[in-house]
């Protein structure tokens, strides 16, 4: 079994949530104002990252749970100097 094999626990009987699903989530998410939306459990997809909303660029980029680039200053995207809200002690 595939260990991002999803639902689980009492609801193994479901089948997974489609990503089609979890994407048509993130950008009604999206449109609906949230800054911040990201889709888990999917390695590898771009969704996966923290993007700026004012430069696009990523500010937290991931895989799995591991974070592999952390492009933030004080709080603030390292390229255009948006203030991103959050608790960053790294």
């Amino acid at each position: 079994m595939c260990r991002y094999n999803f639902p689980a626990y009492k609801l193994t009987r479901l089948p997974p949530t489609s990503i089609k699903t979890l994407e048509n989530a993130r950008e009604v998410a999206l449109e609906a104002g949230l800054k911040y939306v990201t889709i888990g459990n999917v390695p590898g997809h771009v969704a996966n990252n923290t993007y700026c909303p004012q430069c696009g660029n990523i500010v937290i980029k991931r895989t799995d749970f591991t974070m592999l680039e952390y492009n933030l200053e004080q709080g603030k995207c390292k390229f255009c100097d948006y203030s991103i809200p959050g608790v960053w002690d790294q």
